[in-house]
């Protein structure tokens, strides 16, 4: 069922015309710092993941029009990318010519080279995956493209409310029992090792969800396929409004963006 899975993905990627309705809220995620916090652990500019971007290469999985292939290549002097979409790929390809893709199944990296690359990063994707066994077979992929001493850093969503969501005038309060809501909305959406594979919607419609007590079986799973793991957790309602840029035009499901870093010497 994993193969319906990727195909029912494959097609609702395919489907829109405008690549900006994926990503959604486009210009708001164009003013936010993915660079900083994709590059320093704890988004502290004290502590990079490199001492130097001289010579290294990095791949952008689920990359789309190859909006942060551009971005990241003010770093890396090479930046490839890997998705799911033909259409993406295309305009990717059109938008970043320096640069190498890769239309995948949605289950691994396909054919981009192994042992190839210094760093893969993946930002607002991976939580569309609800299915656990895919985003396992994908992190192994992924390890298979890094260079001995690679590393990666992986966005997804966390939330430390579940099973109850914010509503957006709560996000400039104290949150607490009483100024919560149920979203029928969350319920649609698959635990960590959950395998949502008959879903039949994606993109925010039936994501995974990361609770709290899904952490220390995060760190052991990366740990155990990239040799070590850290991560942390940044709240996004302290970005859903000015001054910090255009207003997220709706309240997000989670209450916060984690921040997976994981490869060689993370622990030192």
């Amino acid at each position: 069922m994993t193969s319906d899975y990727s195909q029912m993905q494959k097609a609702y990627y395919e489907g829109p015309t405008d690549p900006e309705h994926i990503v959604g809220n486009y210009a708001w995620h164009e003013n936010f710092p993915y660079e900083t916090l994709l590059l320093y652990v704890d988004g502290d500019i004290r502590r990079p993941l490199f001492s130097s971007f001289k010579g290294l290469k990095a791949l952008d999985f689920a990359c789309g029009p190859g909006r942060m292939v551009s971005r990241m290549s003010r770093f890396f002097p090479r930046v490839d990318g890997a998705d799911i979409s033909e259409k993406l790929i295309t305009i990717a390809r059109k938008n970043c010519p320096q640069s190498d893709f890769w239309v995948t199944s949605g289950a691994d990296l396909g054919d981009v080279p192994k042992n190839n690359y210094d760093f893969i990063y993946s930002t607002i994707a991976l939580q569309h995956i609800a299915v656990h066994q895919i985003r396992d077979r994908i992190f192994r992929s992924m390890k298979e493209r890094l260079r001995p001493e690679g590393k990666v850093t992986l966005q997804m969503a966390y939330s430390s409310t579940h099973p109850y969501m914010p509503t957006r005038r709560d996000y400039s309060l104290e949150l607490g029992p009483a100024k919560v809501k149920l979203s029928r909305k969350v319920r649609n959406h698959a635990r960590w090792l959950e395998n949502k594979d008959q879903a039949q919607v994606t993109n925010s419609l039936c994501d995974v969800m990361i609770l709290p007590e899904d952490l220390p079986v995060i760190r052991q799973e990366f740990s155990s396929i990239f040799g070590s793991c850290q991560f942390w957790l940044y709240e996004v309602a302290s970005r859903f409004t000015p001054p910090f840029g255009p207003r997220h035009r709706v309240p997000y499901w989670p209450t916060h963006w984690i921040f997976i870093h994981a490869g060689a010497h993370l622990d030192k």
